[in-house]
C-alpha cells in the first residue's frame, strides 16, 4: 500500500465549505453550509495517509478522520472513515477504483434497521481544489447527495 503519486504536492493544510444534505428535515434547515479545516498528511514511508477534518452543525463542531490506502498495483483505494457526527460509533469501511484523472470514488455499505444502505466518498483534486463528497444510497439504488465540500490551500 501506498498514496498515490500525485497526492505528493497536495499534503498539508486546506481551508474551505463543508455543506450537509440532512434529506429528512423540511425547508433551510436541510442544507447547513459551514466553514471546514483539512490537512491532509502520509507517514514517512508513504504507505498510507490520513485526512483531517473538522466542520459544524448547529453549533456543535465535529471532526472526521480518514485513513487512506492506496494500492497502485490494483489501482484501488482503501478508505477506513470516522466522524463524530455521521458514524461515531465506529469506522466505516469503503473501496474504489482510480479513475483516470487520478479520482476515486470509494463505496462501501451500512446497515439501517434490517436494510443495507450505501455510502459513496469521492476524493478528487482540481486545479488548486481538494474536493470531498458524500452520497447517500438507498437500498433500491436511488443515490442523494449528503456531503458536499471544497478546499483551497491554506496559505
Amino acid at each position: 500500500m501506498s498514496i498515490p503519486d500525485s497526492w505528493k504536492d497536495h499534503l498539508g493544510s486546506w481551508k474551505g465549505t463543508y455543506k450537509l444534505h440532512r434529506s429528512w428535515l423540511e425547508g433551510d434547515k436541510k442544507v447547513v453550509e459551514c466553514k471546514s479545516s483539512l490537512h491532509l498528511d502520509s507517514d514517512p514511508r508513504r504507505a498510507y495517509a490520513t485526512l483531517v477534518y473538522t466542520w459544524e452543525v448547529d453549533g456543535d463542531q465535529h471532526e472526521g478522520t480518514m485513513l487512506l490506502c492506496y494500492s497502485k498495483k490494483a489501482k484501488r483505494m482503501e478508505i477506513g472513515w470516522s466522524d463524530s457526527w455521521h458514524q461515531n460509533t465506529g469506522v466505516f469501511f469503503a473501496t474504489g477504483p482510480e479513475a483516470d484523472d487520478g479520482s476515486f470514488l470509494c463505496k462501501g455499505s451500512y446497515k439501517a434497521g434490517d436494510q443495507t444502505w450505501g455510502w459513496t466518498i469521492s476524493i478528487a483534486f482540481a486545479k488548486d481544489r481538494l474536493i470531498v463528497k458524500m452520497d447517500n444510497v438507498e437500498p433500491g439504488g436511488k443515490a442523494d447527495w449528503a456531503v458536499d465540500s471544497a478546499y483551497k490551500r491554506d496559505a
